[in-house]
């Protein structure tokens, strides 16, 4: 049995939605947590830009090495 193998720019757009997903769930929950507090609407918008951004730049540093490893141990796996 052959496997393909995941191409450089399929694995980035992996990537790419992967730091999307995790900063839009970041966002959404605070945006939830601001509303239930009672948090002014110009509060609570500022906060949501201010998640995504960190979230996206968090996961940036985090997800590469981790997916990496992941590939790794799913190649020795194989072997």
């Amino acid at each position: 049995m052959t496997t393909r193998k995941m191409s450089g720019r399929k694995r980035r757009s992996l990537v790419a939605a992967a730091y999307l997903a995790i900063s839009t769930a970041a966002s959404l929950l605070f945006y939830v947590a601001a509303r239930a507090t009672g948090s002014a609407a110009t509060d609570t918008l500022l906060g949501v830009v201010w998640v995504f951004a960190l979230s996206a730049i968090v996961s940036a540093s985090i997800l590469p090495p981790v997916l990496e490893r992941w590939h790794a141990r799913r190649r020795r796996a194989e072997a």
